[in-house]
């Protein structure tokens, strides 16, 4: 036996009142289900199968209190705390020095793994949370809870979960098991991890051990949100994160990266997704993870007219349009204006086709013509 497991066999003999040798058993028993082999974040990760890029690799250090590297390659030739003090430099972050804080918002470009760190932070945390369950001081059930913008993004993450090599040590403590929840007993005590979409009535309540706010930047009701579910944390301060593409100014997700008591840092797609080459998308705020002014919806009448006119003679003129005064270029936006028209799309979570959603919704509404 090493002399950790000797020490740890010496509290549970301790704290129970078993002779050594039976917690020795005891704790034998219990290893099988437990992800004991992964201490950090990184080892769990490599335990999991999840490969990191360097500017991944680095988040999830800043996330977890880990000391960054001063030698080797974060991004091109800046090792980690080189990488972080560029980050301050460039206005990018709000410390150029590592700090930890209990709160986290990483504003990180399109494509940049965001899915990816979401689930490796939730499984992470999980794990800690099982480990440490039996000596938290709560009765009722304590969770971690993964909040995405729609059912099917939160329903991917938890499957990536319920697939993952390390569920397999947990199967002997579930106790229940849903389309988006799961809850595990350990020494009497109940844990659970929940992979919801942003319902702020439905997450109210109970006791967090870390919440991972998964592309707020989409969220329909960020700030109610956001404000339903961080009071459930304070009573073991809980870990918050939020990993979002940036949004509009002014909204949620650059109201918590603003804020004093946060580490806040905001990475391009290309620097956290070294693989990505479409370079013709890489200066659009969205992949630069660069705020942007909320586009203006109002319609001038001349604007109106023309669209009328185009409605009636020329459809395909009036997506063209339609497209000239949606914000950004894109191949696809004529395409989604079409089905937008034809009713086949409503809704897309993205914010420039949002705003061509409303644009043509205003259009409509003006012209009082309802479905097309």
């Amino acid at each position: 036996m090493s002399n950790k497991f000797k020490k740890l066999a010496r509290k549970v003999s301790a704290k129970t009142g078993v002779s050594h040798a039976g917690a020795v058993n005891q704790l034998r028993r219990e290893k099988p289900h437990r992800n004991t082999d992964a201490h950090t974040i990184l080892d769990y990760a490599e335990s999991q199968g999840i490969r990191l890029t360097p500017v991944q690799r680095f988040l999830v250090k800043l996330y977890e209190g880990l000391e960054l590297d001063s030698n080797g390659h974060c991004h091109e030739t800046l090792s980690e705390r080189q990488y972080l003090r560029y980050l301050y430099n460039e206005g990018r972050s709000n410390t150029g020095d590592q700090i930890f804080c209990r709160e986290n918002v990483f504003v990180l470009g399109r494509r940049s793994g965001k899915s990816v760190l979401s689930g490796l932070i939730s499984g992470y945390e999980m794990q800690r949370l099982i480990a440490l369950r039996e000596s938290l001081d709560v009765s009722q059930s304590v969770k971690v809870m993964s909040i995405s913008y729609d059912k099917a993004e939160a329903g991917w993450l938890f499957a990536q979960f319920t697939a993952s090599p390390h569920m397999k040590r947990l199967l002997p403590l579930v106790v229940s098991n849903s389309v988006s929840a799961m809850k595990f007993k350990i020494g009497g005590k109940l844990a659970q991890l929940s992979f919801s979409t942003n319902n702020s009535k439905a997450l109210r309540g109970g006791c967090s051990f870390a919440l991972i706010f998964n592309d707020s930047a989409h969220f329909t009701n960020a700030s109610e949100t956001y404000a339903a579910c961080t009071p459930t944390t304070e009573a073991l301060k809980g870990r918050i994160v939020t990993l979002s593409s940036p949004g509009y100014i002014g909204e949620k997700v650059h109201t918590l990266y603003n804020k004093s008591d946060v580490l806040a840092l905001r990475i391009p797609c290309y620097h956290a997704n070294p693989a990505f080459t479409d370079l013709s998308a890489s200066g659009l705020p969205e992949w630069q993870a660069n705020f942007v002014e909320r586009p203006s919806m109002a319609l001038p009448d001349s604007i109106i007219q023309q669209m009328l006119d185009m409605y009636k003679t020329t459809p395909e003129g009036l997506l063209k349009l339609v497209q000239s005064y949606s914000t950004g270029e894109s191949k696809d936006k004529r395409k989604w204006a079409s089905q937008i028209f034809s009713g086949a799309i409503e809704h897309l979570e993205d914010p420039e086709v949002n705003f061509l959603v409303t644009l043509i919704g205003t259009f409509l509404e003006k012209l009082v013509l309802g479905p097309v």
